[in-house]
């Protein structure tokens, strides 16, 4: 039985979170332990009020949640870590699934890293369309909303996953491509134990991309960026139909990353400097995707680079 914590850090609509658990609860049996954290909603309101409110909303999730077998829930910290850890305290989880408002991929890759390196879990982010933080300020959990947090005793880390277990994150991951739900992510922390999953390396130059190997097994992939020219560079991988050299130009003269015909799983963010490294985390579902350094004319240089996903 897989045992998945579940930390509901948002105000909105719960289709997102509905379609994930329910992709993990068809890939096999599970436990889902639901945290809502008390976060205040104003600077003013009263820890009794923000309980309430967190109460209401765990009863509005649970609800929601009522055709999703072995699910519990309770009310968390304030501080949002301090829940988590809380709940790892008291029990071994397998994953931490975490809901927020729809973020920017940096925005998201920050979040699911703090995540991992904090707890030692893999990492699923669900984002949710046309909702609010329960806290305000920029980017919330991924930043400064662990300053304070209670530490109590020894981290509780989930065991390294097994087969069966990568193969219901890649199944995860092919039901949340099917229903279109946005803003999924997966991750775990670099250098760590809980690292099972096979590497990619694309190494970049001027002006080229060179990726490790041509094809790969659907499921979690570590894909480690290396800018070996003399010059910055980026990473983009889409998931598309079209062919390498053929992927919709803007009137920029670049990608146009919001075309319909390509799906973007993975984004290295800010340029990468010469020398430099940078590891991503995804889950890849099958398919062909290609791999580009989107930078203004680098694409029409050569620098993409195509893997076959089976």
């Amino acid at each position: 039985m897989e045992r998945y914590l579940v930390i509901v850090n948002y105000d909105g609509p719960d289709d997102g979170l509905v379609a994930q658990l329910r992709a993990f609860a068809l890939a096999g049996e599970a436990r889902f332990h639901i945290v809502v954290p008390a976060v205040p909603n104003a600077g003013s309101q009263t820890e009794g009020r923000a309980r309430a409110a967190a109460s209401r909303r765990l009863d509005a999730v649970e609800s929601a949640l009522a055709r999703v077998p072995g699910v519990d829930g309770e009310v968390g910290d304030a501080n949002v870590y301090t829940a988590i850890r809380d709940s790892l305290d008291r029990a071994a989880y397998d994953l931490l699934v975490v809901v927020t408002p729809r973020v920017e991929d940096h925005e998201r890759a920050r979040i699911v890293d703090r995540l991992v390196r904090r707890f030692g879990l893999p990492v699923v982010h669900v984002g949710a369309d046309e909702a609010t933080w329960l806290q305000h300020h920029t980017i919330g959990i991924g930043l400064s909303l662990d300053e304070g947090a209670t530490r109590r005793g020894p981290l509780t880390v989930a065991r390294r996953p097994g087969r069966s277990r990568l193969r219901l994150l890649a199944l995860a991951c092919c039901v949340l491509v099917a229903t279109t739900i946005a803003g999924f992510t997966w991750g775990a922390s670099r250098g760590s134990a809980t690292q099972p999953f096979p590497s990619i390396t694309a190494t970049e130059s001027d002006f080229t991309i060179q990726l490790s190997a041509s094809r790969a097994s659907a499921g979690p992939i570590s894909l480690v960026v290396r800018n070996r020219g003399p010059s910055a560079h980026e990473l983009v991988v889409f998931r598309t139909t079209l062919a390498l050299g053929a992927l919709p130009i803007g009137s920029d003269g670049n990608v146009n990353e919001d075309s319909t015909k390509l799906e973007k799983v993975a984004d290295s963010g800010t340029n990468i400097p010469p020398g430099q490294s940078r590891t991503l985390y995804v889950i890849l579902a099958p398919g062909s995707y290609v791999f580009i350094c989107n930078l203004p004319g680098h694409y029409r240089l050569g620098m993409h680079a195509a893997l076959v996903v089976q």
